[in-house]
């Protein structure tokens, strides 16, 4: 029984390690085939002439340059090529303004320096994986030495664990998706429920707005209404001072003259009343509750205090 629990914790711990090692090479798969190039001809190209390539005598410019790194003898970069200078100038070419810009240009240099040293540190994490996966595979070796026989395995038993592992695969996918499914749900009951309150504001905000418009309608029509009423007091008292003067003849006057004033008088005051009679208003209304709340919806462009022009209404003439 101890044999078999350490025969499983080392299958256990081949597994883990041969996972590291897939991950180890995927790492270096993609640190193989980068193509650095690109950053430096970015870089080049903020320049006005491009440099030559980084390329040491007698390289393939085409590969990509870790490959070419990995390629070279020994994967190391070379110290004396990292710190290699600029290459020297004719010159014809040292004394144009472009050879005095490219030799001042600093930056650039720098940025060259700081990719070669970091292809310097992944070279050397490539080299610190290659020396763990030796160490494991030498480990491993000595634990296969030492390990006793496998035991002869059973088809059926390994054909029920076979599919039992696919099951379990395929449960942990429908898992997966139900619980992809569930935060597709939960998201959009979240983007409901914010629709809803956008809404709700939305509405108070145009609740308010009518509320506010009603108000200011309500006081336009109190302004007007007392304008009228002024109005018309004005009028009435232009249309007394003729009136008095029909009825206060003067003391010198004949009766004739005095009746033919009386009589111009009543007939002033049948007009008048006549007048009086067909101008009146009807009574101001109050809107009703219902009236308020069946009233169109205001659009949010609109101002919230704008006001809607209103037909004068004459109040009735006390």
């Amino acid at each position: 029984m101890p044999r078999s629990d350490g025969r499983s914790s080392m299958d256990s711990e081949a597994a883990a390690f041969h996972r590291r090692i897939a991950r180890m090479d995927e790492q270096l798969r993609r640190l193989q085939n980068h193509d650095f190039r690109p950053q430096l001809r970015g870089l080049s190209s903020s320049l006005p002439a491009p440099r030559q390539p980084l390329t040491r005598p007698g390289e393939d410019c085409s590969l990509p340059l870790p490959r070419r790194l990995l390629d070279s003898p020994g994967c190391r970069l070379s110290a004396s090529w990292a710190a290699s200078p600029v290459r020297n100038e004719s010159p014809e070419q040292a004394d144009s303004p472009l050879a005095t810009r490219l030799a001042d240009s600093d930056a650039f240099r720098a940025r060259e320096q700081q990719l070669l040293s970091e292809l310097a540190e992944s070279q050397a994490a490539l080299e610190k994986m290659a020396s763990l996966v030796h160490d494991r595979e030498e480990q491993i070796r000595r634990l296969a030495v030492s390990s006793p026989p496998e035991p002869r395995r059973d088809p059926t038993a390994e054909a029920i664990g076979g599919s039992s592992a696919e099951q379990t695969v395929r449960d942990r996918a429908r898992v997966e998706v139900l619980r992809a499914e569930l935060q597709e749900r939960d998201l959009e009951v979240r983007m409901l429920r914010s629709s809803e309150k956008a809404a709700e504001r939305r509405a108070a905000e145009q609740m308010r707005a009518a509320r506010l418009e009603l108000a200011e309608t309500r006081r336009q029509q109190e302004i007007l209404g007392l304008e009228i009423r002024e109005a018309e007091l004005h009028r009435q008292r232009a249309e007394r001072a003729p009136l008095q003067l029909l009825l206060q003849p003067p003391a010198d006057a004949s009766p004739e003259e005095k009746r033919e004033r009386l009589r111009e008088a009543v007939q002033a005051l049948k007009q008048l009343v006549q007048d009086l009679a067909l101008e009146v208003p009807p009574e101001p209304r109050e809107p009703k509750p219902e009236e308020i709340h069946r009233m169109p919806c205001i659009p949010e462009e609109e101002s919230p205090v704008s006001v809607s022009p209103v037909s004068p209404v004459s109040p009735p003439c006390g």
